[in-house]
């Protein structure tokens, strides 16, 4: 519920500059035309939150309670969606597609549903076998984001992980391609790579990289929460770095 908040926050209240210098009057500034309609979406959309509102945290508090929502703020505020529909998975009411498709801004108003208590009690968390697989996979995926960054900067492979057969970057990424389908875990590779948006990873355009690299941190973030791996269960907190 409070993601979904933090998602429709996002794109309901416009940036700080969207009314210019001054408005019509002359008498308000773009500030406070901005401030006005902030707190006004902020109260509509905490006020459903009801007493949910104690369990906002640190991070999500300043988000809805800041005088002004950057760019950032707002970007990342808006990929919570994809933690939003996974968590959804997890409970059994929502599905998940391959990590090249953004989930769909409809899911918004599938939850919650007209009668809540009925549907809450009869959600149930997938099998813990199930998750932890989608967990590592979400992983795996994060892991193929950080290694095409590390391609793009220049690094090398230290010498030290080289083997006979494993020289570069991209050996690792064939074998670790390899393996997941293998294991069932991952569609047929793509010349040697991650297959995504029907090509090889490595042949994505930077805003492509950029999409599919949101929607793997995002599910990898969730993934990590949701299985224990943040701190005494704090979800600003969650790391993706494991």
């Amino acid at each position: 519920m409070i993601l979904k908040c933090m998602v429709a926050y996002a794109e309901i209240v416009p940036p700080s500059d969207f009314f210019g210098s001054a408005s019509d009057t002359g008498h308000e500034t773009s500030s406070d035309m901005h401030k006005m309609l902030a707190a006004k979406a902020r109260e509509q959309l905490l006020g459903k939150l009801g007493r949910l509102r104690s369990k906002l945290t640190p991070g999500e508090r300043a988000f809805f309670h800041g005088d002004e929502i950057s760019h950032r703020q707002r970007v990342d505020a808006s990929w919570r969606l994809e933690a939003f529909q996974t968590l959804l998975w997890s409970l059994g009411l929502a599905t998940l597609p391959h990590f090249d498709t953004m989930a769909e801004r409809s899911i918004l108003k599938s939850f919650p549903p007209e009668n809540l208590r009925a549907s809450l009690s009869a959600a149930a968390l997938r099998p813990k076998a199930t998750i932890n697989k989608v967990r590592d996979v979400a992983e795996l995926w994060h892991w193929r984001s950080r290694t095409r960054e590390l391609i793009e900067r220049g690094d090398s492979l230290a010498k030290n992980q080289q083997t006979a057969t494993v020289r570069t970057f991209d050996d690792i990424v064939r074998l670790a391609v390899c393996k997941a389908h293998d294991d069932g875990v991952m569609p047929p590779p793509i010349d040697d790579d991650f297959p995504v948006l029907g090509k090889a990873y490595r042949s994505m355009s930077a805003e492509e990289w950029a999409m599919v690299h949101s929607i793997t941190r995002e599910r990898h973030f969730a993934m990590n929460w949701l299985c224990g791996y943040a701190p005494r269960n704090q979800w600003d907190k969650t790391p993706t770095d494991s």
